[in-house]
């Protein structure tokens, strides 16, 4: 067939192509890293950018070669086509890594010492109040670190753009102002999706049986419970250039504020 995208190939040959989009990820990390050798600065974070770009979308492929049905959502070629939601996935990601990070720094620590926890919550049962003061700092520290992510990700289309091409707006914009400290930051952020990401090709390539099934569930359960209509809804709403990113901001900015003394 002479018209066929990525949106509309079969499951068996997303399993051939999502490798090659992978590879091509890979490429550019390595030549970002290579460019940042050279100390250009701005060539490497707009590779950064596209490579991260690439994962997302080879994650895509990935997930419906494996039976998902994502390609299927009404709105879902932005993805495909739009480097705005694209880069609202990278944050999304990076938000799943933030809480990830607490839960693991948890578990771990459980391991330990869990007799500590189970004290802890027999005095959090008995102390309500002193609970909730808690959580509430919790959450305000955890939604400040959300918004500090919201604003840099709201700009990545400027900062690949950048990285690119010279422009004048009042004064000169070029890409080799960029410096090694805004090259480093780009980095440390996309690593971590980059790892994610990596993580997840491994995990819905498995082997053990116990696995497979695991991954039968979860296909079920986005059947059963409307994830696929959910995420066709939030595309719906994205009608401007920012509109994911403004959406996240509406709904945050209300939970910021009662957090303010």
């Amino acid at each position: 067939m002479s018209n066929q995208t990525f949106l509309n190939i079969s499951a068996k040959k997303c399993l051939v192509v999502y490798p090659k989009i992978i590879e091509n990820s890979d490429r550019k990390w390595e030549t970002a890293l290579l460019s940042a050798n050279s100390e250009d600065y701005g060539t490497a974070v707009a590779l950064l950018i596209i490579s991260v770009e690439e994962l997302i979308k080879g994650l895509i492929i990935l997930l419906d070669g494996k039976g998902f049905k994502f390609r299927n959502v009404n709105g879902i070629k932005k993805i495909f086509e739009d480097h705005k939601t694209r880069y609202f996935i990278a944050l999304t990601m990076t938000l799943l890594n933030i809480f990830s990070n607490e839960l693991q720094k948890f578990l771990t620590d459980f391991s330990k010492r869990p007799d500590k926890w189970i004290k802890l919550v027999a005095i959090l049962n008995k102390k309500p109040k002193f609970f909730e003061r808690i959580a509430s700092s919790y959450i305000e520290t955890k939604l400040i670190e959300i918004n500090n992510e919201l604003k840099w990700f709201s700009n990545v289309d400027v900062y690949r753009q950048h990285g690119f091409y010279s422009d004048y707006k009042k004064e000169l914009i070029s890409p080799m102002s960029i410096t090694n400290m805004e090259y480093l930051e780009t980095l440390e952020k996309f690593r971590k999706i980059r790892f994610l990401g990596k993580s997840l090709i491994v995990a819905l390539n498995p082997i053990e049986p116990a696995y497979i099934e695991v991954f039968k569930y979860i296909k079920h359960e986005f059947d059963s419970k409307n994830y696929y209509q959910k995420a066709e809804i939030i595309l719906k709403k994205t009608n401007n250039k920012y509109s994911l990113f403004n959406m996240l901001s509406n709904a945050l900015q209300p939970h910021h504020q009662e957090g303010k003394p």
